[in-house]
């Protein structure tokens, strides 16, 4: 899913994406659960941190 060799160079930016991959589906899962969406925390958490991935190394 996300291959964590490519920030052996940056480990405080695989920290700093873990806990915001975890933060945002958090506040995502308390806003539908809230709203009464159904909602999958694996979903939540594997798009946060795909999302993550993208966007810290690039596709």
């Amino acid at each position: 899913m996300l291959d964590t060799s490519f920030f052996v160079m940056f480990p405080h930016q695989l920290v700093y994406g873990m806990i915001s991959a975890l933060l945002a589906g958090a506040i995502w899962l308390h806003i539908a659960s809230y709203l009464g969406w159904p909602v999958s925390t694996t979903h939540s958490i594997i798009g946060g941190v795909l999302g993550f991935g993208v966007i810290g190394r690039g596709s």
